[in-house]
């Protein structure tokens, strides 16, 4: 009888080893299979795309495309983790983009990546019309816009009409020129030389006065002025584009 139950306890200590082996080859062979998911360009492409177009679609951009200048082709990550793509700064031209790409990987661990993408595009086209001198303010039919493949420009292109029309030239412009965002400036919001109605409010007391800008000032600089008529030079503050208030009059110190 003793010899009997030996038996069967051995057999049943076998099966119970056979059925933990079986266990953990299985969660063995599970692990390698999540961990064995190589990063696809199918799958980091639409991420890609996604940002670009949050940045681009706004600026009038359309037909999108990237093509991949450099990408991690063995890196892998697990079945179903989710990526991350984010864009690494440093880039001077709208064509090439360069992003960090990483997954949580075994034990929590996050894993990293670079690839690196140009980027094409089509949007505005923004050349000058004629000549612009330097110190000329833009007007929009100064500008002549088409669309085109945007791929080389800089990231300081102009893209809109809005963002120049209204600045100053600050160097020539040749016609045809395409026009980056270097080349304008804010204008003065008064000119020397410039005669403008200054608003005078002193102790209660309001007026006008025409007064002559005794130099260039943008808004908030406080400028002389040569009032036309008693030729007195007193001092306002700019208030907006050929816009002054008196700041105090003559005698008072700078």
């Amino acid at each position: 009888m003793i010899l009997l139950l030996r038996g069967h306890l051995l057999r049943l200590l076998r099966a119970a080893e056979d059925g933990i082996l079986i266990i953990l080859c299985l969660l063995a062979t599970s692990a390698w299979a999540v961990e064995d998911q190589a990063l696809s360009r199918k799958s980091v492409e639409p991420l890609i795309l996604e940002q670009l177009s949050r940045e681009f679609e706004p600026l009038g951009f359309s037909d999108i495309q990237i093509r991949f200048l450099q990408f991690p082709e063995k890196f892998s990550h697990p079945a179903g983790a989710e990526l991350r793509v984010e864009e690494m700064a440093g880039h001077k031209r709208l064509g090439v983009r360069r992003y960090k790409i990483s997954a949580l990987g075994e034990r929590g661990v996050r894993k990293t990546a670079f690839c690196a993408a140009a980027v094409s595009a089509e949007g505005p086209d923004i050349r000058a019309r004629y000549h612009i001198p330097a110190g000329k303010r833009i007007a929009e039919s100064d500008l002549q816009i088409s669309r085109a493949r945007l791929d080389d420009f800089t990231t300081t292109a102009a893209t809109a009409p809005s963002q120049i029309v209204g600045q100053e030239a600050n160097r020539n412009i040749a016609q045809g020129g395409r026009i980056d965002l270097g080349h304008v400036r804010q204008p003065f919001a008064v000119q020397r030389g410039e005669i403008i109605e200054v608003e005078l409010d002193i102790g209660g007391v309001q007026a006008r006065v025409f007064g002559e800008a005794q130099s260039s000032g943008f808004v908030g600089d406080r400028i002389p002025f040569k009032n036309t008529l008693s030729l007195q030079r007193f001092f306002a503050k700019i208030t907006g584009p050929r816009q002054a208030q008196v700041a105090w009059a003559e005698g008072d110190k700078e």
